[in-house]
């Protein structure tokens, strides 16, 4: 009966395992998700040694074979079921994490490995592990990873970019442990700032912002020492010649402002001046890194940047709109720019809004501008100057729709009817018409109103939609869900809504695909629920 019982279950595991081994990373994260709930809902309630034997001689040795593949799906599988694993609750299920060591292992020996997606993953799970171990992987082992890792960053190629990973990940989660090895890391760190490959400096970055959170929050008399020889060497960065010097000095800065507390308030107007000067630089990388920087140093000193470089940045920032390669950061830069100064950025309003029609005009042609940046900008712009913005935005509300929906749209809409009441009703009225075109084909029609009161142009412009966003032969499922959660999120505030979720969302509870029967089920409970009938007693109301 035993042996039986075990037999079962381990077809079953070999099931999720070889799915864990599919192509596919949806696949192999359901998989993993599958793996977990076994193990939570099955091996824990089983006998001590039962368990315990099927953890050695099933479990563990398909996760061993799949980490020691040669195949990089397998590799990723095997990730996958040990981040999985690790979020299991309940002490007994990992035995008091008896094999946390072996997960730990099994992770590092692919730190580092020539594919780069391996190494990220690799380094996410060895973080996880470190995190959930706490003091088992205390100081005692930090004296061992931290120096080995350090060492890899004097290598070359992989190496380096394996140690960068490996002290990011343990600095994040394991800053009380790290903490006392730090002083290797920025003796050391400057190099992988400076490497030829630009996600060696990002990552090296990353790892720059950890260590700082790390001394901001716990050294108060050695700090300003760090942070001192961080900014010297951003400084000294900027006077060479090559280009992955001068990118990795302003990552430099942006971690100074961003993770250095306050240390960098009285460097702050040369920081602005050092930065600015290289916003025509020859090097793209460059000079899209001098953009991303403008709203990060609007952020941390707003009133001096307001006073001294706003219109100067801004200046910039307008210009670079019109440079096909750069539009899309200067959008965003602008739209954080003005979350940080807020009504200071009314004066820009205008040729803001100019570039964002020109853009949206040219959708459909060669080199047209991406409207995800447009909307996004669009959405801080709203909540940062509020109704200032009215009358430029109704009248590039046509322009808008017109791109038809889409997650950016959706967020941009949110915010403007948020922000500025005097459009929340045309935005309503234009976005059920756009809703009602994608889940019934044809416009809104609130209850009581005859046909005629459709309007032309919105009928004209949902039925030009329908064609290029419907599918021939049904709905594009994505469109669908995104239309029904929608619905069941915006606010629809004065509009009686039931008999329209009765025609629209309810038919989608028996779609075939899964997602879109969740999004109708839970946009009609939501909107049926506000119902005011929900509320009376009467018989009809009953019925």
């Amino acid at each position: 009966m035993a042996s039986t019982i075990m037999s079962i279950h381990t077809d079953n595991l070999g099931q999720i395992f070889q799915r864990l081994r599919n192509p596919s990373h949806e696949a192999r994260l359901q998989a993993a998700i599958d793996l977990r709930r076994y193990v939570a809902t099955t091996v824990v309630e089983m006998p001590n040694d039962a368990a315990v034997k099927l953890w050695d001689d099933d479990i563990n040795k398909r996760i061993f074979d799949l980490m020691h593949s040669q195949n990089n799906a397998d590799r990723l599988g095997g990730l996958l079921a040990i981040d999985h694993l690790l979020e299991t609750d309940g002490e007994d299920v990992l035995g008091s994490k008896r094999y946390l060591y072996r997960f730990y292992n099994y992770v590092k020996q692919l730190l580092p490995n020539h594919d780069v997606n391996i190494m990220l993953a690799a380094s996410k799970t060895l973080g996880q592990i470190a995190a959930i171990g706490g003091a088992d992987f205390g100081e005692r082992f930090m004296d061992q990873e931290v120096p080995a890792a350090v060492e890899l960053l004097q290598g070359q190629e992989s190496p380096r970019y394996a140690g960068v990973l490996i002290l990011k990940e343990l600095a994040r989660n394991s800053a009380i442990y790290f903490h006392s090895h730090i002083s290797l890391v920025f003796d050391k760190i400057l190099i992988p700032l400076r490497d030829p490959r630009v996600i060696v400096r990002e990552g090296a970055a990353e790892l720059l912002a950890a260590c700082l959170e790390i001394i901001t929050n716990r050294e108060r008399q050695t700090r300003t020492t760090y942070l001192m020889k961080i900014l010297q060497d951003a400084q000294l960065g900027l006077k060479m010649a090559q280009p992955e010097v001068i990118h990795g000095s302003l990552l430099m800065y942006r971690e100074l402002l961003l993770h250095g507390d306050l240390f960098m308030r009285e460097a702050f107007l040369d920081t602005a001046e050092q930065i600015l000067r290289f916003k025509s630089h020859r090097d793209s990388l460059v000079r899209k890194m001098v953009i991303t920087l403008i709203p990060t140093l609007a952020a941390y000193d707003t009133q001096t940047f307001s006073e001294h470089y706003l219109h100067k940045s801004m200046g910039h920032l307008l210009t670079q709109l019109e440079k096909p390669n750069e539009r899309s950061f200067a959008f965003i830069a602008i739209g954080h720019t003005a979350t940080a100064v807020g009504s200071d950025m009314k004066a820009f309003l205008d040729p803001i809004m100019s570039q964002i029609k020109s853009g949206l005009q040219q959708r459909g042609k060669k080199n047209a501008p991406l409207e995800e940046p447009i909307f996004q900008c669009v959405g801080m712009l709203a909540s940062a100057v509020g109704p200032n913005l009215t009358k430029l935005l109704h009248d590039q509300l046509d322009l808008f729709f017109a791109c038809g929906l889409s997650e950016p749209l959706r967020q941009a809409l949110m915010a403007i009817a948020r922000n500025i009441p005097p459009l929340l009703k045309t935005i309503q009225d234009r976005l059920l018409d756009l809703l009602s075109m994608i889940l019934c084909g044809q416009p809104y029609k609130a209850i009581g109103a005859p046909s005629s009161l459709v309007r032309g142009d919105i009928a004209a412009y949902t039925r030009d939609f329908s064609t290029s966003q419907a599918t021939k032969n049904g709905k594009n499922t994505e469109l669908v869900t995104l239309a029904l959660f929608t619905l069941g999120s915006f606010d629809f505030t004065g509009h009686v809504l039931n008999e329209f979720v009765r025609a629209a969302a309810l038919p989608y509870l028996e779609d075939d695909n899964a997602e879109v029967r969740r999004a109708g089920a839970l946009t009609c409970c939501k909107l049926f629920v506000r119902d005011p009938i929900c509320y009376q007693a009467s018989s009809h109301a009953i019925e």
